[in-house]
Parts: structure tokens; sequence; C-alpha cells
């Protein structure tokens, strides 16, 4: 698996952008971080039934965000099992 330094390499060898190279491989550098971040579950929550990778600090795993009305659960993905302790944070497995 390439690095990012490569990936940022590649792509500006392949891509007919005019700008210099080194704004380029900044700007998609910036675009892996951002797919990257891991968002404070206490900040911004996952949509109801928008699968998530979630970290509790003690395993990660693909979860969704479900409500019985009074409370959020987040269910691993595939099973009956309730992720606990809760996510502390999360990031999207697919960006829009």
């Amino acid at each position: 698996m390439k690095d990012l330094e490569e990936a940022s390499r590649d792509y500006v060898d392949s891509s007919s952008i005019i700008f210099p190279e080194d704004a380029v491989k900044k700007a998609f550098k910036a675009g892996v971080e951002f797919a990257q971040r891991w968002v404070d579950i206490n900040k911004e929550s996952p949509q109801y039934y928008q699968t998530v990778l979630a970290d509790n600090r003690k395993y990660m795993a693909v979860v969704a965000r479900v409500s019985d009305g009074d409370e959020d659960f987040y269910p691993i993905c595939g099973t009956d099992f309730i992720m606990s302790p809760d996510p502390i944070k999360w990031r999207p497995i697919e960006l829009k």
C-alpha cells in the first residue's frame, strides 16, 4: 500500500492540473486527512442508522446508532451485540 507522500506524488503525475506541484500535494493530503478524521461523539453524533466506524478505547467496531426513544444505542452491525462501553469517537465509512 502506498504511503501518503507516494499517493500525492502519483496524483500530481497523473493529473492534468496546472497548479504548482506543492499546492496540489497539499490539497491531496488535506483531503486524506479530512477523510480519516475522528469525530468526538459528544460534539456530533452519527445520523440514526448510519453505519460508522466507532472507537470506545477498548475496541473499534462497525456500528449504527439506534434509539429506543429514551437512549441511543450502538449495535455492532450484523450482530445483536451493543457496543459497550459506548463509543467516544466515530468516523464515517463512506464520505458523501
